[in-house]
């Protein structure tokens, strides 16, 4: 007989236990975990888009074509002047 009473024990508690999960709202609880990713993830989508697109730059590259990289690399260079004589050999020269 003690068995059979553990078993009816096992299982009231067992009843008990699916009861209590019918009786919490997990669907309030999917809705607030759903919510709170979709913030973080226009959030992210946000920072990345930032990242992505420099600030000095058009904001639609495609409709505004730069034929120039934004980064140049100038080097300076020691010419000396013209004197006024010998321009071919100058222009040579600075070639």
């Amino acid at each position: 007989m003690p068995e059979h009473h553990t078993r009816q024990v096992t299982t009231e508690k067992l009843e008990e236990a699916i009861r209590n999960l019918n009786n919490t709202n997990l669907d309030n609880k999917v809705e607030s975990i759903h919510s709170l990713l979709t913030a973080k993830f226009n959030s992210l989508a946000e920072r990345f888009a930032a990242m992505a697109i420099p600030p000095h730059s058009p904001a639609s590259p495609s409709m505004h074509p730069s034929p120039t990289p934004l980064h140049r690399h100038h080097m300076k260079l020691d010419v000396s002047r013209f004197d006024g004589h010998d321009a071919l050999g100058w222009i040579f020269k600075i070639s």
